[in-house]
């Protein structure tokens, strides 16, 4: 979807027979791949998204709507209205939005962790597509086109995949715990953006909150160690993968859509990460 305000899709919303009164719609600033709407509604207040399947990135909304439904039934995602033919609608929570940058007290880092386990005791079925970051990444790279990437930097990024632990088909995974997509309402933290959740390796999910988060060391450790359903070993093995993963994400979201927003800047932020120099890679410097 173009990042526009969309007059198709919010007439959508209004004519949902769900409710309580006439609604007003408002389209929200947040969101890179889609555009996001707080519907207010007889003196209620609602969060919604009219959008498509995206194949570049393997997002499905059908997928979506299904996990984001049993974290509503797990408690750690707002309740699910309404979710149908691409319109996913759900209960808009108030608190403070986590941002990039900006540090985990102790107490909030313990119950960040704690809202991931129960997350990862979801269960999906069998058929679910996996949330598997190195799968992901090695999608992109194949799509990405030619000199995108200077070879060197290719070369590597391949070879930290084919280092990458294989992982486990285990539970419901988030696998996109960047800071946005908590929100501390005080008493619960929230977790949502369910695009690319499906059955995966909770590890995965601690590596990329180690990332997320610039979680090292002792902290990382204590983490685990609350989680108490993976392995740190491989946890520090899939690190390096959840970083690729986020940097081709970011390739690929160019080259299909090109560059929107704070894309350019979050790009420079992956490719950082990968101490790779934005100036080398086609579409950026």
């Amino acid at each position: 979807m173009d990042a526009v305000s969309d007059p198709s899709a919010e007439e959508r919303l209004r004519r949902l027979p769900i409710w309580p009164a006439a609604p007003v719609v408002t389209r929200l600033s947040v969101g890179r791949t889609n555009i996001n709407y707080r519907v207010d509604a007889g003196g209620q207040r609602f969060f919604a998204r009219v959008a498509a399947d995206l194949p570049h990135h393997g997002i499905v909304r059908s997928r979506e709507a299904l996990c984001a439904s049993l974290a509503a039934d797990l408690g750690v995602a707002p309740p699910v209205v309404h979710a149908r033919d691409g319109v996913l609608v759900q209960r808009f929570m108030d608190g403070e939005t986590l941002r990039q940058g900006e540090a985990l007290s102790p107490v909030r880092l313990d119950r960040i962790v704690d809202v991931l386990r129960r997350v990862h005791e979801g269960r999906l079925p069998a058929d679910t597509p996996d949330a598997n970051p190195v799968a992901w990444s090695r999608t992109y790279l194949a799509r990405l086109a030619p000199g995108t990437l200077p070879p060197a930097q290719r070369a590597r990024i391949e070879a930290i995949l084919n280092a990458a632990p294989a992982g486990e088909r285990r539970g419901l995974t988030h696998t996109d715990l960047i800071p946005e997509n908590f929100i501390d309402d005080g008493r619960n933290i929230w977790l949502i953006d369910w695009e690319y959740a499906g059955l995966g390796d909770p590890a995965t999910d601690l590596a990329n909150l180690a990332m997320n988060f610039a979680l090292d060391g002792a902290v990382l450790e204590c983490a685990v160690k609350r989680h108490g359903g993976v392995d740190r070993a491989t946890v520090d093995g899939l690190k390096d993968a959840v970083v690729v993963r986020e940097a081709l994400w970011c390739l690929a979201q160019i080259q299909a859509e090109g560059i929107r927003g704070d894309l350019a800047d979050y790009t420079r932020l992956c490719l950082g990460r990968l101490r790779i120099d934005p100036s080398g890679v086609r579409g950026i410097g």
